[in-house]
């Protein structure tokens, strides 16, 4: 669930974490609701979004992903709660269908919005992106592939340069290419001070780039998590089989105390969470001259932690 902070100077809160600089949100939604006729959408959500973050909202169809983008970009009413946004917000949206002029090329459909948003030197900023997003600049629209469009929609939401970026299932039909792109144009937003929300399901992608987390399920915030919490709940584990189990036992215990390891029933040593580099490990108990016969490590991806909650439906 969120993280509950108390305000106690101008520039310092108390979170579970302890004192932390405080920072303005670009966005705060609070116990926010929205029905589209009988169906609820979205029921109490609260959360903060912060500028130099990038969010994934993770769920199944239809936990309410695209409801909540719409709302966080000002295109929906007729909610209840109340959603708070940084004066003068700057606001890009990918949606998960976008449109176009099918019979402009790329230039002329970003120029297009360049010129309705009041960009200075539209056509400029036009070529710019396409270029950015290695796309033709002559050919009609509607001869572009899925993955051509969907780059398309992308580069289209940093037209008007935008402090808060949301992006509606940002890898659909994408290619490898495309989806290293999207990536690597997130992460210099981030680096600019751009918050960015991205919402799929497509946690491997996320991943790559999300600071934090929220997994909605049935229009409800089920968690919020920050990635490095994530890598530290992944229970990775590494199983030793050796020769001599009491000589390893008291050479682990020896030369490696701050492992955590048991013995299962089979006489195998599971080491929990173990260090990244278990080369360290196999040279400890090599030199009590413990012989492994057979090593193989687990863990739990992202994914599997997430879809827990009904994170990932893939």
């Amino acid at each position: 669930m969120l993280m509950q902070t108390e305000k106690i100077e101008r520039d310092v809160v108390r979170t579970e974490d302890g004192l932390q600089p405080w920072r303005a949100p670009v966005l705060e939604m609070r116990h926010v609701g929205k029905c589209y006729g009988t169906v609820r959408a979205l029921t109490g959500v609260s959360l903060q979004l912060f500028p130099g973050t990038v969010y994934g909202v993770i769920g199944h169809n239809g936990a309410g992903k695209t409801t909540l983008l719409n709302l966080a970009g000002n295109l929906a009413g007729g909610h209840t709660g109340e959603v708070y946004r940084r004066p003068q917000l700057r606001i890009g949206l990918m949606p998960e269908h976008a449109g176009f002029y099918s019979g402009c090329s790329a230039v002329d459909n970003l120029e297009l919005k360049a010129l309705a948003m009041g960009v200075s030197s539209a056509r400029r900023r036009a070529t710019e992106l396409v270029a950015m997003a290695n796309l033709p600049e002559k050919r009609k629209v509607r001869t572009f592939s899925a993955g051509m469009r969907q780059r398309l929609a992308f580069v289209m939401a940093l037209v008007g340069e935008p402090d808060l970026l949301l992006l509606d299932d940002p890898f659909n039909g994408m290619d490898d290419a495309g989806r290293a792109f999207v990536c690597r144009e997130v992460k210099r937003c981030k680096e600019r001070g751009v918050t960015v929300v991205a919402a799929g399901h497509q946690v491997a992608m996320l991943k790559q780039m999300a600071d934090e987390y929220f997994v909605l399920a049935d229009g409800e915030i089920v968690r919020h998590v920050c990635a490095a919490s994530l890598r530290a709940i992944r229970n990775r584990r590494l199983y030793l089989q050796v020769r001599d189990l009491t000589v390893a036992v008291v050479s682990l215990r020896k030369r490696c105390p701050e492992l955590d390891f048991t013995v299962d029933d089979g006489g195998v040593i599971v080491i929990s969470n173990p260090p990244e580099n278990v080369s360290r490990i196999f040279k400890r108990l090599i030199k009590d001259k413990v012989k492994i016969t057979a090593s193989h490590t687990t863990a739990r991806d992202i994914e599997d932690v997430l879809a827990a909650t009904g994170g990932s439906d893939d």
